[in-house]
């Protein structure tokens, strides 16, 4: 997170892009990565060629002119950077930038460590780069031309073999001015140490002798580097909270602050009282000091904390006393306020720190709101009832008003906040009964609900024994009473319940083979038979289908499907109202788009033959509405290729003789440049339909006209 003198901030995220508001301005974030802002060819289609939205690694402002804004960024894993001249309306590839070893990516363990570039705070133009594995590099024309590094040694890498690559880059502003350049710049490689110049960014580098090895964060200010660090870096393993706050004076190095169980991990200082210096631990718990730092000043970590939400009111809910901190950093526009970037958005809190102990109860207030940055998994809109979403990170949405921010998320009283949402499904025979995967390796807290979903139970049993890296896995209901749940690392790991989830059973008929694991991939390939008959499908990567007729017991392959999906977003459904009629989307695949071997593929007896629709190819994501006027048959809502043309379809005059129909091209991008995983049509209303998308929440078009 980056804050400058006149309220320009910007913060970057771990799934989809980064954010720009004004501190002093009450409207939302809005997404700097757009498909307008970003020059041609950097965002989803070049060509052929798909380029995946992904998050942003880093991005700075100028501080001396707060309409640059810098920007390093890895869309579909490729580095390049990018700046703005306007801050953030329009991008320009500074195409002069080396190619890099990426080694690292926008969610990886040290996502929240900070400064990893900086800009100098008197020259627009001098930027210091860090990269995750190749070292540093220097600007000093705006971008035109990139230097590297020589005197900072490259990151090593952690016991796990990643690169942490280069943080804690900072300007001393106090230190004066050499040809418009500031004098004195710091850089920390991991496993290396910190390095300095005080002869500008162009000058020489040195290592400071005796200086921590693993660096978070870091600030200068009155001649002082502080940085939560520690020592060694042996034994990190990826997301380490680093242990003090140690202080570089010139000459010496000193531990002045040892932190709690959570450490000490981000420092901040406040712009108009230099002798106020703040730490958030990894919880983002504060610990102050108002004599500048010097070693015994700090208060005790302070978790008398209170998470309000006006914004976005489901926020308030998630557990205060661990924010998972990222950015931490004194407001200058605002007298003293600080802000904390975390794993669900952006809060703030004004205090008179001067007078703050370690018992002060304070409040972090959200200002999250344009910041969407949920990763959906799943939609269900059972007609006659309420959507509800699926996103990794909580658990399932309610869609009661779309327009209006939920108070809580639907399994919030009993979901751990280190689950996810993986899957939801409604009772085909019983609309009102909901079932879900909500786990995370070792729990599990998958559920039910009697009432849409307004409140849930957890199941009395887990479907199969929690731990050993179970992460996601599908579910489908066909009665009140019935489920079967499949595990996303071994889908022949079938388990049905009759008795609302009071007991599983193992399936028996399953291959053990054939198999693609779906961890962290929207992958539907479950479902139920449209009638509530106890009956359910499951597609395989050996493109068989199997059905089982006795509520998931047993099962026997019955066909086989003309082309099997990739790992992303295979999509099997149940077509509402009609009893063995199934439609199959291959999902996304990674090569030149469009695939014209993969198709759309409708069955309308339980799986036993397959048509491919005609003039579709390659479908991301299939979904199912209601129907719509004048017509006989729900409507289909599509994401893919129709006629070798990208976009958002729909078809509401489907003919199951012919597996043939009208496709309609809504639109080409659902207002993101984010990957979509799902699509959903509404079950109440043909003119509406929702799309998930795998780092950017979920959005919903209304009154489509087709």
């Amino acid at each position: 997170m980056d804050i400058v003198s006149d309220g320009t901030m910007v913060v970057r995220t771990d799934t989809l892009g980064a954010y720009i508001a004004n501190s002093g301005s009450t409207a939302k974030w809005q997404q700097l990565l757009t498909a307008a802002s970003m020059p041609v060819g950097s965002v989803n289609f070049s060509g052929s060629t798909y380029v995946f939205g992904t998050g942003v690694y880093e991005i700075r402002i100028a501080p001396s002119n707060t309409s640059i804004l810098y920007m390093l960024y890895a869309g579909g894993g490729t580095a390049a950077f990018y700046k703005s001249t306007n801050k953030g309306v329009t991008w320009t590839q500074l195409t002069n930038f080396p190619a890099i070893t990426w080694s690292a990516n926008e969610n990886d363990a040290y996502r929240m460590n900070q400064k990893k570039m900086a800009v100098d705070p008197n020259n627009a133009n001098s930027v210091v780069i860090g990269t995750p594995a190749n070292g540093a590099y220097y600007t000093t024309d705006g971008g035109n031309s990139f230097t590297h590094i020589a005197g900072i040694a490259t990151s090593g890498t952690d016991s796990n073999g990643k690169s942490p690559g280069i943080t804690g880059i900072a300007f001393d502003a106090g230190s004066g001015t050499t040809g418009g350049k500031t004098n004195t710049v710091y850089a920390a490689s991991f496993s290396n140490g910190v390095y300095q110049s005080t002869t500008t960014l162009t000058g020489t580098w040195s290592l400071l002798t005796s200086s921590p090895a693993y660096v978070e964060d870091a600030i200068v200010t009155s001649g002082n580097y502080f940085c939560a660090s520690k020592l060694s870096s042996t034994g990190v393993t990826g997301g380490d909270t680093a242990t003090d706050l140690y202080r570089w004076n010139g000459s010496t190095w000193v531990s002045v602050l040892t932190g709690d169980g959570n450490g000490v991990h981000a420092v901040t200082v406040n712009p108009a009282n230099s002798s106020i210096i703040i730490t958030a631990n990894a919880a983002g718990a504060v610990q102050v000091s108002t004599t500048g730092g010097t070693a015994g000043s700090f208060t005790s970590p302070n978790y008398t904390i209170t998470l309000s939400s006006a914004d976005i009111p489901w926020l308030a809910g998630t557990n205060p006393t661990f924010l998972s901190a990222g950015g931490f950093v004194f407001d200058p526009s605002t007298s003293n306020k600080v802000w904390l970037s975390m794993g669900i958005g952006v809060v703030a809190t004004t205090n008179n720190w001067s007078s703050f102990t370690s018992s002060t109860a304070y409040t972090y207030a959200s200002q999250s709101a344009g910041i969407e940055q949920l990763v959906a998994r799943t939609c269900v809109s059972p007609a006659g009832g309420l959507p509800a979403v699926s996103v990794e990170d909580r658990a399932e949405f309610l869609i009661i008003n779309p327009d209006v921010f939920p108070a809580s998320y639907s399994t919030e009283t009993f979901v751990n906040q280190t689950n996810a949402g993986w899957s939801v499904d409604y009772a085909k025979a019983s609309i009102s009964t909901l079932v879900s995967v909500n786990n995370f390796l070792a729990a599990d807290q998958s559920a039910y609900s009697t009432d849409g979903g307004r409140t849930w139970t957890k199941f009395s049993s887990s479907p199969e024994t929690a731990g050993g890296g179970k992460i996601g896995g599908n579910i489908a209901a066909s009665t009140a009473s019935n489920f079967v749940y499949i595990s996303a690392q071994s889908p022949s790991n079938a388990f049905y319940t009759t008795n609302t989830g009071g007991t599983w059973t193992a399936a028996s008929g399953l291959p053990a083979t054939g198999w693609a694991a779906s961890q962290f991939n929207a992958t539907n390939i479950l479902c139920a038979d449209s009638a509530g008959n106890n009956k359910f499908y499951l597609a395989n990567s050996n493109a068989n289908i199997y059905a089982s007729t006795d509520s998931g017991a047993t099962w026997t392959n019955v066909g086989t499907l003309n082309i099997v999906g990739e790992y992303f977003t295979p999509t099997l459904l149940s077509i509402p109202g009609n009893a063995g009629h199934l439609i199959y989307a291959t999902g996304q695949f990674s090569g030149p788009h469009p695939n014209s071997t993969y198709k759309l593929q409708f069955s309308s007896n339980g799986g036993v033959t397959w048509t491919n629709v005609a003039n579709v190819t390659e479908p991301w994501c299939i979904g199912v509405g209601a129907i719509a006027p004048g017509q006989t048959y729900p409507t289909l809502w599509l994401i893919g290729w129709v006629n070798n043309v990208y976009g958002i379809y729909v078809c509401k005059n489907f003919n199951t003789g012919t597996a043939s129909g009208t496709w309609t091209l809504l639109s080409t991008y659902a207002g993101s440049i984010d990957t979509p995983v799902f699509i959903c049509g509404d079950g109440n209303d043909p003119s509406k339909c929702y799309i998930g998308f795998q780092g950017s929440g979920a959005v919903y078009g209304k009154n489509l006209v087709y």
